[in-house]
């Protein structure tokens, strides 16, 4: 099977599945995180999520040795250099490279009138400026 007819198959399976068909199989979607992919290419962590290039050999041999019907490499959604502008306190990265969600708070005692009053408000001038 050439790879334009791998791709129609498995586009196919996918179609059939969403549009609520039984598919001529079950589809494998596989979905592995940006640290894994680092981990898996022995790629220093912290210099992976600054430079994502340096994933792309890893990513490659990740498509390469993993079955799945969608590409492996799911990516990530924390990037350092956005929670770093925003000087986020929910987001750090560690000294791992791993980026973390350490303890914070984000509502005191105080603020629960001030939320059942105005909860828009409450949101934007007590909770939202003490992530960030």
């Amino acid at each position: 099977m050439d790879i334009k007819e791998l791709q129609a198959e498995r586009t196919g399976i996918f179609r059939d599945v969403y549009s609520n068909k039984i598919p001529k199989r079950v589809p494998v979607n596989l979905s592995l995180t940006l640290e894994f992919t680092a981990g898996f290419g022995n790629l220093n962590m912290a210099e992976a999520q600054w430079n994502l290039s340096l994933l792309e050999d890893a990513a490659d041999k990740l498509c390469q040795t993993f079955y799945s019907d969608s590409c492996p490499f799911g990516g990530s959604m924390r990037y350092p250099s956005y929670y770093q502008t925003l000087q986020s306190q929910s987001f750090i990265m560690g000294s791992n490279g791993f980026i973390q969600h350490p303890e914070v708070v984000g509502m005191d005692v105080e603020d629960y009138d001030y939320l059942i009053e105005k909860p828009f408000d409450c949101i934007v001038e007590r909770i939202i400026p003490r992530q960030y």
